[in-house]
């Protein structure tokens, strides 16, 4: 039986939502990578999960007002895909560069090398720095994976409005 794609997790894994970021969100597995913690926040921003968003940022990053920051990107951001480009894992320590995009009047990106801790036995974002955006062709395959070309996937999203 094929799965309705309307159901397919927005972290692109080709998974139902329900079992790929879903039991994350509550509660009932834990994040076994920072490129898991990634894909889990991002399709938490476009559930408009601030809780879990809150919960996976290290407790000594955390600041006043991080719930109200989290909710105004959520209501201001149309989300649009996420592709991880590399991970490098210490012991305790973690990298992630990755693209979120997000659409206004054409597709945008942040492009960014996120830092990750492990505390208490579990991965949590740190902090991140931007990097420039990336070049994306209309003939490069698409960030998700679909095998299309870019044009004829989430590239036909440029100009579509709210």
């Amino acid at each position: 039986m094929a799965k309705n794609s309307s159901h397919l997790c927005l972290c692109f894994s080709g998974i139902e939502f329900e079992d790929c970021c879903r039991p994350y969100h509550m509660g009932k597995k834990t994040v076994e990578t920072p490129e898991r913690l990634v894909k889990t926040r991002y399709t938490a921003y476009c559930h408009g999960d601030v809780g879990y968003l809150v919960s996976t940022i290290h407790p000594g990053a955390r600041y006043f007002g991080i719930s109200r920051a989290i909710r105004r990107t959520i209501k201001n951001t149309r989300w649009a895909g996420l592709k991880i480009i590399k991970q490098t894992i210490e012991e305790n320590s973690a990298f992630v560069e990755y693209i979120a995009f997000h659409l206004t009047s054409e597709l945008e990106q942040f492009h960014e090398k996120a830092r990750f801790l492990k505390y208490k036995d579990e991965w949590y974002f740190a902090d991140s720095e931007t990097l420039p955006p990336m070049r994306i062709s209309r003939n490069d395959p698409c960030y998700c994976g679909s095998g299309k070309k870019f044009k004829k996937c989430h590239g036909t999203l440029i100009g579509k409005s709210n």
